[in-house]
């Protein structure tokens, strides 16, 4: 049981940690997009 909340809860993290990744690229993108447009 304990292995199996481990497991749960480390995949957990990796989605979280994934979704904050990519968010981050997502704004990255947009203030890149941003400066061109400006420029």
């Amino acid at each position: 049981m304990v292995r199996s909340g481990a497991r749960a809860a480390r995949a957990q993290f990796r989605q979280s940690f994934i979704f904050r990744f990519a968010d981050h690229l997502a704004k990255a993108g947009a203030i890149d997009q941003g400066n061109g447009d400006a420029t």
